[in-house]
Order: C-alpha cells, then sequence, then structure tokens
C-alpha cells in the first residue's frame, strides 16, 4: 500500500508539473496598459463641425487622422460620412454593447505582460480600437510600435451582419472577444520568427505555424486549445484520435519535404476541413502537426521560446523533436 501511495503521489506530481508548464509568475509591478478607443470617440464627435472635431483628435490619433485633417477635404469627408450612415452607428452600437468605455482589456494586458517577460526588450505597443467595416483579413494590425484591434470583428459568432457578408461559417464561429488576445499574439509571434520566406517545404510551414501556437501558448498559458487552434471541440478530437494516423499518412506518401504548392495548400490553409480526410476532420493540420512537433521539442531541448523563434532549421527541430505519435 505504502508502495502504491508513493506511486500516485509521483503521478499526480507529474501531472501538476505537466499542467503548469506554460505558467510564470508575472510581477504586480507589470506594464499597465491604455487602450485608445478611436471607436468610441470618433463615433462622437458634431459632423456640422468636422473640421474643429477632428483637429482636436488628430493629437491622440494620427495613425488615422494624420496630423492636419482638415486639410483633407476628402478625408472628412468620407468620415463624415461614415460616421453619419446608419448601419455604422449600429455596429459602433454594438461594439459598446460587448465592450464599453470602461473595458479594461485585463486579458490583453496579462498576454503583453508575458511577451515582456520573455523578451525584456519588448516595446510595448501603443494601442488602438476602431471599426473596421468588417476587415476580417486584418482584425488585429501590429508593427513594433502599433497594435490596432478592429473590435468589429469580435462581436460574437451570431451577430446578425457577418452572416449577411457571406463570410464563411468557419470562419464566423471565431469572430468572438475572446480570440483577440489570441489574434494579437500570433500578430506578434511573426514578428519574432523567422522570415516566412525561408519556407518551400512543407515542414517548413509546419515549423513556422507550430511556433507561433507555442508562441500564443506561452503568452496565454490559460488559452483552450480550441480557441487556440480556432477549433471545434469535435475537431480537436478528431485530431487527437487521428493523429497517429496522420502521421503515417504523411511519412508514407513523403509529404513532409514536398514543395507542391497544391500539398502545402491542403495542410496548411484555413478552410471548414481538409478535403483528404473526412468533413469531421478541421483544416490546417499541417499547423496542428507542426505543433506538436514544436512542443516536443521545447519539452526535449534546453531552448528559450526567443531561441527558438530565431530557429530556421526546420529538419533539426523535426529530428530532434522525439515527436513519435
Amino acid at each position: 500500500m505504502k508502495i502504491i501511495r508513493i506511486i500516485i503521489a509521483i503521478s499526480i506530481i507529474l501531472t501538476s508539473c505537466k499542467h503548469n508548464n506554460y505558467k510564470i509568475n508575472i510581477s504586480k509591478d507589470a506594464t499597465k496598459v491604455s487602450v485608445n478607443r478611436y471607436d468610441l470617440d470618433i463615433m462622437q464627435i458634431n459632423t456640422d463641425n468636422i473640421s474643429d472635431e477632428l483637429t482636436n483628435l488628430s493629437s491622440k490619433y494620427e495613425v488615422f487622422l494624420g496630423k492636419s485633417p482638415a486639410d483633407n477635404i476628402q478625408g472628412m469627408q468620407r468620415i463624415k460620412s461614415f460616421v453619419d450612415d446608419t448601419v455604422v452607428k449600429s455596429i459602433a452600437e454594438h461594439c459598446t454593447n460587448i465592450f464599453p468605455k470602461n473595458h479594461s482589456f485585463n486579458r490583453l494586458n496579462r498576454a503583453l505582460n508575458h511577451v515582456e517577460y520573455y523578451y525584456p526588450d519588448f516595446e510595448m505597443p501603443t494601442i488602438y480600437t476602431y471599426i473596421s467595416g468588417f476587415d476580417y483579413e486584418y482584425p488585429v494590425i501590429y508593427n513594433d510600435s502599433l497594435l490596432i484591434i478592429a473590435l468589429d470583428m469580435y462581436l460574437g459568432d451570431s451577430y446578425e451582419y457577418y452572416m449577411g457578408l457571406g463570410i464563411p461559417r468557419y470562419m464566423i464561429r471565431r469572430f468572438d472577444k475572446e480570440y483577440i488576445e489570441r489574434d494579437c499574439m500570433m500578430e506578434i509571434a511573426n514578428s519574432y520568427n523567422t522570415d516566412e520566406a525561408e519556407c518551400s517545404r512543407l515542414i517548413d510551414w509546419m515549423i513556422y505555424y507550430g511556433k507561433n501556437i507555442e508562441f500564443t501558448k506561452m503568452m496565454i498559458p490559460n488559452i483552450s486549445d480550441t480557441c487556440l487552434l480556432g477549433y471545434t471541440a469535435e475537431q480537436l478530437q478528431w485530431c487527437k484520435d487521428n493523429e497517429e494516423m496522420l502521421w503515417r499518412y504523411m511519412i508514407s506518401n513523403d509529404l513532409l519535404f514536398t514543395t507542391d504548392i497544391m500539398t502545402i495548400h491542403k495542410f496548411i490553409d484555413d478552410g471548414p476541413f481538409t478535403s483528404i480526410f473526412s468533413k469531421e476532420s478541421p483544416a490546417s493540420l499541417g499547423r496542428w502537426i507542426g505543433w506538436q512537433i514544436v512542443a516536443n521539442y521545447r519539452k526535449n531541448n534546453d531552448i528559450s521560446i526567443s531561441e527558438l523563434m530565431k530557429m530556421s532549421d526546420s529538419q533539426t527541430i523535426l529530428n530532434t523533436s522525439n515527436y513519435r505519435p
């Protein structure tokens, strides 16, 4: 009985260590970010006095308005038409309901604090929110000093206007506020990852996206794998149930090192499912397998996330990952 208790205790410790693999302690003195709500401020202007109104906003929102918006007559007219549009007003009202003026964006703040922890030289970006007119291709824009978030792309999958735009249902499912932090971290991950131009083979793309997913998981330790990957619970389970079959299929068909663009698209691109397999399978299966390889590589090698993101040799990561589904 004593031996059994020891075995159980060890099992609990090992499980606990695995569970806490991504968690770190963030200092209470970590940076507190502020979010500049252009979406709110622009909708409150008096369009009958638009020249003065935009001039007053320009110092805070130069990224949207430029330095001298009153000098741009056509630009002022476009903004006036935008603000006065009844559909835009309806979208803005819904944005305010989901993200009121006092919305804290605490989860985004915490994710950015994780980036600071792993990258001490990380420059906290100036954050803006805006109404993009449903720019679903670029809901988040990031560079070294700016993080711009289109709040109208995170209004919930039941929001009436999404379906009317003809956007595929599998994409609309991710138009929820729980995806904001994920999308922001994925964009920041791109800035630390190797150049996409170095990717030519399927394995290169798998590792590239696998690193981005691992980076995002480290910056948002409590994120669910469904949100992290953009999968439904059923799709994620399909991956787990068919991991060995999927890997065997890729190996037996010599797919890992293929440069065939169509094959790469089938395993990397987004979509409702992967056409090679059943409709129950998710898309982007190459990214999911890539993440399993990268996560295994980190577990089996003493390497920081910053060092990992700089690695461009995908075959070395594969070979030393000991990935064996």
